[in-house]
């Protein structure tokens, strides 16, 4: 197991040494943790993070691919630990079982079922295939509170060895913005070339499916993507994503399934 404590957690770009010593000390440790092969690599992070940061982010993303070369071979697990620290931040890696429950979240009520296939895996063609292809989503009851938290437990199958930091985020936030939409048309309109363009699709449909509030379980947000430079920008609810669990299958083709729950914060 590896537990490291810090002032403050790594961002995707350190600014200061002891954030660039602190980074290259985790990715050191994290190239000699050994994974079994019916285990995946469980990850939590526990301190404070920057508005809207992503706990996937900071435990895998920000700390490069390299790092995690041995680890994600059957899959990857994260948690964000919900009891404040006295101080600073506390990054904890641990080889654990594919099927253990979640240490601190316990699921409410299931908000979805996700099932998507034949897609490439990434965010765009993952909430494109779960907000075009009927049957994709399945619903159940009330949609969350926007300051409800929520995890994912997740299967995938695709023509790769591991997972990787880029796949686990671009799967984990795909799923939250299939399970999300938003309010403001004229938004979703300047920006539908941008997301149509790539996908080979009409924007006309892409407005649809942006606005579109009935597979929504996650909430609706008044923008979901905004312009950024020549492409664009998705701004999901993903920083409410405490916890997730994806199961690595290789497969000739993508597909991801599973469910999203609400969570609540365990007694441990």
């Amino acid at each position: 197991m590896i537990a490291i404590a810090a002032p403050a957690y790594v961002p995707y770009e350190p600014r200061t040494q002891q954030q660039r010593e602190l980074r290259a000390d985790l990715q050191r440790k994290l190239r000699d943790l050994k994974v079994g092969s019916g285990q995946i690599l469980w990850g939590t992070f526990a301190g404070p993070l920057p508005a809207g940061a992503d706990v996937e982010n900071a435990l895998f993303y920000n700390l490069g691919s390299g790092a995690f070369a041995r680890s994600m071979d059957n899959g990857a697990a994260f948690e964000l630990e919900p009891n404040p620290l006295v101080a600073g931040v506390r990054y904890t890696y641990r080889a654990g079982l594919k099927d253990e429950e979640f240490t601190y979240w316990r699921p409410t009520r299931k908000l979805a079922s996700i099932a998507v296939s034949g897609m490439p895996a990434t965010l765009a063609s993952i909430w494109w295939a779960l907000r075009s292809v009927p049957g994709s989503i399945q619903t159940y009851g009330e949609v969350r509170e926007v300051e409800e938290p929520f995890a994912a437990t997740l299967n995938v199958e695709g023509p790769v060895r591991s997972l990787t930091p880029s796949l686990v985020k671009a799967i984990v936030d795909g799923i939250v913005c299939g399970l999300q939409s938003q309010s403001d048309q004229v938004g979703a309109s300047s920006v539908a070339p941008l997301i149509a363009t790539p996908l080979s699709v009409r924007p006309d449909a892409v407005v649809a499916a942006l606005t579109n509030a009935g597979p929504s379980a996650l909430g609706v947000r008044t923008s979901l993507v905004h312009a950024r430079g020549k492409g664009v920008q998705w701004a999901p609810d993903d920083d409410r994503c405490v916890a997730a669990r994806l199961l690595l299958n290789p497969a000739s083709h993508w597909r991801v399934s599973g469910s999203v729950s609400t969570v609540a914060a365990t007694a441990g």
